[in-house]
């Protein structure tokens, strides 16, 4: 089923209430709008751009034959995001080899890059491995207080306890770890951690 976001008389959101236990699978349609798209990656649900090409739908169409059916909470993340595109998204959804993990952005302390993947470290110590580029994620997140301190790595600004000048330069974390410091960053590291300390 090809659902658009915005309907003449209410949302996609509405028919899928409407309809609660639909079988089909969703292809999401959106005018390009830039925080219709962070909803979407937000929430791991594939969209397709209008106006949209024949090969574009023919993707659409064999990604979603492969997806499993989104989830309520998937579909929450996507509603709350875009019912509210200027605040601060308390879940992201997180496409692993074989399933979908919904975690809070407050319990993700930071992302290492690993070849085209990102693991993610999370508060409980736990490591979520993810099938897309740090780049991908550093973009994404880079409004909600997260910073690409080095090539490699992207950290939480509320996880870090400090930032040593010693050894080139590392941020010593809450939890105890250090994360590496490119030298290019480093003006802008210690530029943003004086700003959250004033």
């Amino acid at each position: 089923m090809f659902l658009d976001i915005m309907l003449g008389d209410g949302t996609g959101f509405d028919v899928l209430e409407i309809f609660p236990d639909l079988k089909s699978k969703i292809i999401f349609v959106t005018a390009s709008d830039e925080f219709a798209i962070k909803a979407f990656k937000f929430a791991a649900i594939d969209y397709v751009l209008k106006p949209y090409s024949p090969e574009e739908l023919d993707q659409a169409i064999k990604r979603a034959k492969s997806q499993i059916q989104p989830s309520v909470e998937r579909l929450n993340i996507l509603k709350d995001t875009l019912a509210a595109p200027e605040k601060k998204p308390d879940k992201i959804s997180l496409h692993t080899l074989d399933k979908i993990i919904i975690v809070n952005l407050g319990d993700i302390v930071r992302c290492e890059s690993d070849s085209n993947n990102t693991i993610f470290h999370l508060q409980n110590g736990k490591k979520v491995f993810v099938t897309k580029t740090l780049k991908y994620f550093s973009d994404m997140l880079k409004p909600y207080e997260f910073l690409r301190v080095h090539q490699s790595h992207l950290v939480n600004l509320q996880c870090i306890s400090a930032f040593i000048k010693t050894d080139g330069g590392y941020l010593m974390l809450k939890n105890g770890q250090n994360v590496p410091v490119s030298v290019r960053k480093k003006a802008e590291v210690i530029e943003i951690l004086d700003q959250m300390h004033r």
